[in-house]
Order: structure tokens, then C-alpha cells, then sequence
């Protein structure tokens, strides 16, 4: 009966999911059993509240766990910052995957900071702390009228 529309939920079917489901019966088995999908059998049972975990059979493989708690590092302090090194402007041709990619001036001049980029970003320490700041208290309160 697979992709059909609609099935009678009669009495004696509901029953029948229940026996085979407290006997420890798979989705799968029950399904065949009643003529309808594996997904008809697991949708009856969640809306009349019968419980998957607790029938009998084959025990679960694997246990829950709780993930541990970390307590989040601020977005900037995932970046290791190096001191910046002195270095003037990079043209676009001359720019390599160790310089920083923010772009000073306008973007028609073409050139790059240039300076020593941080792991983890494409920016140098100085343009990540200013492209990933967050908003301080009087911009969102500006940003909230």
C-alpha cells in the first residue's frame, strides 16, 4: 500500500500497533503487518503518545549523553593576534596569502594593508578586532529607534 493517501485507523489497527509494538516489533515489521509506510506507523504512535524507547527488544546502540558545558570564548578572542608588523600598502598584483586583505582607501586604488595576517582570518590584528567589534551599547540604542 505504499503511497497511498489515506488508512482507517480503526480500533482493532491502533490495537494491533500497540501489541506489536510492546512485543518489540521494528516500524518496519509493524508497517508490513498493517499494510501502510513505515512513516503512517511511527506518526500514529507519536500522536496517540506511545513511548519508541520503552518497548522491549533490542536495547538502544548507543546511551545518551549530556555534551559537555564550555563556556564560549568572545568572537575575537578565537583569533590568535600577532603584533602587527610595519608594512606599507600592497598593490593587488604583489598581494600574498600572508598579507592582510583589508582594504585602507578606496577600493579603485587596488591596494592591500599588507601586513602579516592573523591564523583563522584574513585580516591582521588590527583590521580583525575592527571588522568583527561588536556594536557597543550607544550604536545599539542608536540602531533600536
Amino acid at each position: 500500500m505504499r503511497g497511498s493517501t489515506s488508512f482507517d485507523w480503526n480500533a482493532d489497527s491502533v490495537e494491533t500497533l500497540k501489541t506489536m509494538l510492546a512485543s518489540g516489533r521494528t516500524s518496519r515489521e509493524i508497517a508490513a503487518a498493517l499494510g501502510v509506510t513505515r512513516n503512517a506507523v511511527i506518526g500514529k504512535s507519536r500522536r496517540i503518545g506511545l513511548n519508541w524507547a520503552a518497548r522491549k527488544g533490542k536495547p538502544r546502540k548507543r546511551p545518551l549523553r549530556r555534551p559537555r558545558k564550555r563556556k564560549p570564548l568572545p568572537f575575537i578572542a578565537r583569533f590568535r593576534i600577532k603584533p602587527r608588523k610595519p608594512s606599507g600598502p600592497v598593490h593587488f598584483k604583489n598581494l600574498e596569502d600572508h598579507h592582510c586583505r583589508w582594504i585602507p582607501g578606496e577600493p579603485s586604488t587596488q591596494l592591500y594593508c599588507g601586513a602579516e595576517r592573523v591564523q583563522g582570518s584574513s585580516y591582521c590584528g588590527m583590521h580583525t578586532r575592527a571588522a568583527y567589534a561588536h556594536p557597543s551599547a550607544k550604536m545599539r540604542q542608536q540602531w533600536a529607534r
